[in-house]
């Protein structure tokens, strides 16, 4: 029985270590730059998801990463138009959230004229091990060459009266008019309402 326990003990622990937990990597600062932009804490908005702000070289390889919970409100930047995406951010939220209901969103921003972004996203619980799924679905929007811009994904996900949940969001993509494709790595945050 002894060894029994130990067994399901270091099971446990494994299993645990090999979740994902993007929100212990989240960075607080007080100010940061995008390219000469400088965004400060004042500009991020309430702490509805998660956000990451990404750069690249000139091949496309990503050269730094920051995770921020909340929404930042970056300033509408000028397009650079150069044919190179040099940094790009993008938002996941979850807003109006009532007793049972709340929307998906998402905000994409980048040095570049944007064609299009797309992605999963999703909700659920909290439970590590048997979490129900709220919502799990994919999204493809076109950018008509914005360079900062938000979409709703979803309206409405019933979460069942809980009062925390996860949002978060894989394979995102967004390429540029000039072709380039910006791969933001996977990420989530959870959001009380």
């Amino acid at each position: 029985m002894n060894k029994l326990i130990k067994k399901i003990l270091v099971l446990s622990f494994s299993i645990i270590l090999l979740l994902p937990n993007s929100t212990s990597n989240a960075v607080e600062l007080n100010t940061f730059d995008i390219n000469e932009v400088e965004v400060s804490l004042d500009q991020f908005s309430e702490s509805d998801g998660i956000t990451i702000y990404v750069t690249f070289d000139q091949k496309g390889n990503v050269t730094k990463k920051e995770t921020f919970t909340g929404h930042i409100s970056i300033p509408q930047t000028k397009n650079t138009a150069d044919g190179v995406l040099e940094w790009a951010i993008f938002h996941l939220g979850f807003k109006d959230w009532t007793t049972d209901n709340g929307d998906l969103y998402y905000t994409a921003t980048c040095d570049e004229p944007m064609y299009s972004a797309s992605g999963n996203a999703y909700v659920k619980s909290t439970n590590i091990l048997f979490p129900t799924v709220y919502y799990n679905g994919n999204f493809s929007n076109l950018m008509y060459s914005s360079a900062n811009t938000s979409r709703a994904i979803t309206y409405n996900i019933n979460t069942d009266n809980e009062e925390t949940v996860r949002v978060g969001f894989k394979n995102v993509v967004i390429i540029t008019v000039a072709d380039e494709y910006a791969y933001i790595p996977d990420a989530s945050a959870l959001v009380d309402r």
